[in-house]
């Protein structure tokens, strides 16, 4: 299932960019726009400076027509941030290939700059403590 999901964000990836080449954002279709900003994103999670100004420089737009993208997709770009960051922690806390990382050198990676925040983010959203999540692998 997350191999699926990987690969279709990668197909979006790279044919977004590919079809919107030289267009200023601002002058795609809806969708198209909101595909073009979500993959930026994606691609710039582990940035801790990913914010609304830096992508809306990024493409030309206001941060209000940024906001108004993703509340397109039901919710804010801090909240869709924050969402993304934290699946991609819960999928790399679980990913055999880096059990020799250590959770905040996961945290860290994924653009994070305060693991206490994170652990309350993590909690709330998964029910658990990223440790045990961790954990929970092994049995």
């Amino acid at each position: 299932e997350s191999e699926a999901r990987l690969l279709a964000e990668n197909l979006g990836n790279l044919v977004t960019p590919a079809s919107a080449q030289g267009v200023a954002v601002a002058a795609l279709r809806p969708d198209v726009q909101i595909e073009a900003v979500s993959a930026f994103c994606r691609r710039n999670l582990g940035d801790p400076g990913l914010s609304p100004q830096m992508v809306a420089g990024r493409f030309g737009i206001s941060v209000r027509t940024l906001r108004l993208c993703f509340q397109k997709l039901g919710e804010s770009f801090g909240s869709w941030v924050l969402k993304s960051r934290l699946d991609r922690c819960r999928e790399a806390l679980r990913d055999p290939r880096q059990t020799t990382c250590s959770i905040s050198q996961i945290v860290y990676c994924w653009g994070f700059n305060d693991l206490s925040h994170f652990d309350k983010a993590f909690r709330a959203r998964f029910r658990m403590a990223p440790r045990q999540w961790r954990g929970a692998a092994d049995v």
